[in-house]
């Protein structure tokens, strides 16, 4: 290679060589009105030229050698690609218009449809990415097994031929019923029966797709943004909710049966009641909308200050829980009734599920975080993990794992318990729907970068790792629940039951702390009743500072009745005998003061102090 581009006569006579490259030139492409041509070099650089050699413009912009480039139909982009894994999109003056990213290796090769409308890009990933002139990721075509170098457009742009180092040439056929989104997918659900996919895009289609991946139908309909899908429980319907402010129905075959109306703005999320006689929508219009399966509209929830983006039915169809832009979860009766304002997020919420036993509720939200609720509000454990806002969060359907999508560009796998088992990447975009198969074996995201993926994996080894990682705190850990051991199937160790009783008694209950050190001591003889008499007479010091003098009494009395060689002071039972006097407790100190007198009764400050305790318990006021 000698750095030059030369221009011949179709007869073969040299005309002129082009000389101002600094490196190899890969790749050379006229303009369709002939008057510019454009060259790709390992200089990192594309030279635009005329046809009698002048140099007209020097495109920079690449991190690495451009192999090749392409002029758009009419002329008014220039593509270039580069080993800096990045497809640019320039015009013939110079100006860098778009940077595509997306490809994972080095791009070797570019090219436009024949009306403009689309950009075919090849890599040393083994893809061949199709793009939108505005940068948009259409769809990414995999199927060969070694890099791809070249690609091109039949001439009525139905066809893209891929020549790759796997030997093959694959044909792949472009059709008006494309079996890619055109646009971000935003909403994605299963069939029941596990077999069908519905996915929701902002290019105003659901489509059909089999389990596998296999495209099966487009359904339209809608006049803007599709942003979300629902199959009903029993699998025979669906409904899609749109940005022109409509539910649809349709048969699960993919038959349009009737449209919803009512809203006054975008539909964000639309769901199925159990037992199917309820539909639920909510909107960019701050309401709720419930209708009855044959489209006649029941009522509106009211009551959220911003958008509501998600709605939820609990599993017996009794609570409706839906999750708004004003950062809060809301939940409403069947018949509408408002029950529970949850709040806690600090940022505006996207998802709302419920857990399939209905114990747990968890919330998506722009604060980068999942919630998990218990249905009467109490807030049972945040989520940390994401580097961006959560979109959108699934049960399994055995209830024992959670999914989160996120702007992240990643989906996160989650125990009941908050620890982090998985993350999947691979989405190129932001991830704004995610969706479990209903054998719980199978995840499929939605995503920004205009594609569905489908993600497999071992729900039972990935709960078995989760627990290896967690056995000890499980174990040892005294706020962790019995479900939650019952979980990695663990009991609580003697530590849990030493450190729960520890954790009783400091709040004042004495007799359930007694049971817990009991248990310590059962299930592990290093553990004694003396390290708990200790631990006892440590607590009801503190006790007797939080004014619990009762409980500091009980602490003291079981702390001597477990070790009969503990030392608590005459100084001890004094302080428990005058803070329970000045605190208008007497009656209840009485018996310390005489323990203190007991232990020394010639010192004046404590018989002072039972005297004061005999004259306060024995007034009337």
């Amino acid at each position: 290679m000698d750095e030059t581009v030369k221009l011949w006569k179709p007869d073969g006579t040299p005309l002129k060589t082009l000389n101002e490259h600094d490196d190899w030139v890969i790749d050379v492409a006229f303009s369709p009105d002939g008057k510019l041509i454009a060259s790709a070099s390992s200089d990192n650089t594309v030279k635009l030229w005329q046809p009698d050699g002048k140099l007209v413009k020097t495109l920079k912009g690449h991190e690495d050698s451009v192999f090749g480039v392409a002029f758009s139909p009419d002329g008014k982009l220039i593509a270039s690609a580069s080993f800096d894994k990045t497809v640019k999109l320039w015009k013939p003056d110079g100006k860098l218009v778009k940077v595509l990213y997306g490809h994972e290796d080095k791009v070797v090769n570019v090219a436009f449809s024949p009306d403009g409308k689309l950009i075919a890009s090849t890599s040393l990933d083994n893809t061949v990415k199709l793009w939108k002139p505005d940068g948009t990721l259409v769809t990414t075509l995999n199927g060969h097994e070694d890099s791809v170098f070249g690609v091109a457009f039949s001439p009525d742009g139905k066809l893209i031929a891929s020549a790759s180092n796997d030997q093959k040439v694959k044909l792949w056929k472009l059709d008006e019923e494309q079996e890619w989104h055109r646009d971000v997918v935003r909403g994605i659900a299963f069939s029941p029966d596990g077999k069908s996919i519905a996915s929701a895009s902002n290019d105003q289609k659901v489509k059909l797709w089999t389990a596998d991946g296999t495209f099966k139908k487009t359904l339209q309909g809608h006049q803007d943004k599709v942003s979300a899908v629902a199959f009903s429980r029993d699998g025979k319907w669906m409904a899609s909710a749109s940005e022109d402010k409509t539910v649809k129905l349709w048969t699960a075959d993919g038959t349009f049966k009737k449209t919803l109306q009512g809203h006054q703005d975008n539909v964000i999320a639309v769901t199925f009641s159990p037992n199917g006689k309820l539909i639920a929508s909510a909107s960019s219009d701050e309401t709720v909308k419930l209708w009855k399966f044959d489209g006649t509209f029941v009522t509106t929830l009211e009551g959220h200050q911003d958008y509501v983006n998600a709605v939820a039915f609990s599993p017996d169809g009794k609570l409706i829980a839906s999750a708004s832009d004003d950062q809060t979860v809301k939940l409403w009766e069947s018949d509408g009734t408002f029950q529970k304002t949850l709040q806690g997020h600090q940022n505006s919420l996207s998802s709302v599920a419920f857990s399939p036993d209905g114990n747990l509720l968890a919330s998506a939200s722009a604060d980068n975080t999942v919630k998990l609720w218990k249905p009467d509000g109490t807030l049972v454990k945040t989520l940390k993990g994401h580097d961006y806002f959560v979109n959108a969060v699934a049960f399994s359907p055995d209830g024992k794992l959670i999914a989160s999508a996120s702007a992240d560009n990643t989906v996160k796998l989650w125990t009941l318990n908050g620890i982090e088992v998985m993350t999947f990447k691979g989405h190129q975009q932001y991830v704004v729907d995610v969706a479990f198969s209903p054998d719980g074996k199978m995840l499929a995201s939605a995503s920004y970068d205009n594609t569905v993926k489908l993600w497999n994996f071992n729900q039972d080894q990935l709960l078995e790792q989760a627990c290896n990682w967690v056995s000890d705190y499980l174990k040892n850990y005294p706020n962790v629940s019995d479900k939650e051991r019952r979980l990695c199937g663990v009991e609580a160790s003697a530590t849990a039951f030493f450190l729960q009783a520890e954790q009783l008694a400091a709040e004042g209950n004495i007799d359930k702390a007694v049971s817990a050190f009991q248990k310590a001591v059962k299930r592990d003889s290093s553990f004694s009743l003396s390290s708990a008499a200790a631990s006892l007479l440590r607590i009801g010091k503190q006790l007797i500072k939080d004014d619990k003098f009762d409980q500091a009494m009980l602490a003291y009395d079981q702390a001597q009745a477990w070790d009969t060689n503990l030392a608590i002071s005459a100084s001890d039972w004094n302080k428990l005998c005058w803070e329970g006097c000045i605190n208008e407790q007497a009656k209840k100190v009485i018996a310390a003061c005489d323990k203190a007198v007991e232990l020394a009764p010639d010192n004046e400050w404590i018989l002072n102090s039972r005297g004061l305790a005999r004259a306060l318990g024995t007034s009337k006021k």
